[in-house]
């Protein structure tokens, strides 16, 4: 496959994978499909022991755009439903066989929360700054972030009240 927007690398034994559509990084079915591809790669390469998921820019992603939310087939990619391939790509990240790190900083916004709390292992900077979204526009997210891996993390009222008033939180919090 012809990676557009991630770039793949290897530092040692670990898989690099960055996303490279800056300044937002947002999320689309062309972007999922690639990563997914790539983590198949990685999984089936004996050398990768331990795969990372970075981004270029000063935000780490945005989360879905917009304009891949409606289409059913987006650059021939995939007639896959946004909605699950998302769901696709937090399950592929959280049963992964071999570690898994993300490196985040600015914003982590939307659908990309669920895919930032997939991974085994979060390092944000200080200028992280993360918050669901789905409040905004009305719609429950699907993704698995607030009602599976959150509660984990900060506990059943502290998720309440991120999910109800849209509280997100930074780096120097996390």
């Amino acid at each position: 496959m012809n990676y557009t927007q991630i770039k793949v690398s290897r530092a040692e034994r670990v898989g690099v994978i960055t996303i490279d559509v800056p300044p937002k990084n947002g999320l689309s079915k062309r972007m999922i499909v690639e990563i997914l591809d790539c983590l198949d790669k990685f999984e089936r390469d004996d050398g990768v022991r331990a795969v990372m998921l970075k981004s270029t820019g000063p935000n780490f992603s945005q989360g879905a755009g917009f304009e891949d939310l409606d289409k059913d087939i987006v650059d021939g990619v995939t007639d896959t439903p946004f909605s699950d391939l998302g769901g696709r790509i937090v399950e592929r990240i959280d049963c992964y066989p071999k570690p898994t790190l993300v490196a985040a900083r600015g914003i982590c916004f939307g659908g990309s929360t669920a895919v930032f709390s997939a991974f085994d292992l979060r390092i944000v900077g200080e200028t992280f700054n993360i918050h669901d979204g789905d409040i905004y526009y009305g719609i429950v997210g699907s993704w698995g972030m607030c009602s599976l891996r959150l509660p984990l993390w900060i506990g059943r009222n502290k998720v309440l009240d991120y999910m109800f008033l849209n509280e997100g939180f930074t780096g120097r919090q996390a």
